[in-house]
């Protein structure tokens, strides 16, 4: 049976965080899953929703922010919204990334 921490480990950290995607590998996670939207520019970037509403300080849609914008709204005020990049440069081929 395969341990995948759906959005992370969303019990230690904030959901589609590197923060919670880092908890999930040092806890032993077989695979993570994750959602990922386009940035206007055209950037993969990992959130659940269309909207940034409900899991940042911020509001609008993923597809019409660029990337340095998002960058800008924070996940519990602290945790910046991730690209896909950075989730595969931490995962580092260490777990299956279920996309």
């Amino acid at each position: 049976m395969l341990k995948i921490a759906h959005r992370g480990a969303k019990g230690y950290a904030p959901e589609n965080t590197l923060f919670a995607f880092q908890k999930a590998i040092d806890l032993g996670c077989d695979a993570i899953e994750l959602d990922v939207h386009l940035s206007l520019e055209g950037e993969l970037v990992v959130i659940h929703d269309e909207k940034i509403n409900r899991t940042t300080n911020g509001t609008g849609f993923v597809n019409q922010l660029l990337t340095k914008e998002l960058k800008t709204f924070l996940i519990d005020e602290k945790h910046e919204i991730p690209t896909l990049k950075e989730i595969l440069d931490i995962t580092d081929r260490k777990c299956i990334v279920n996309i």
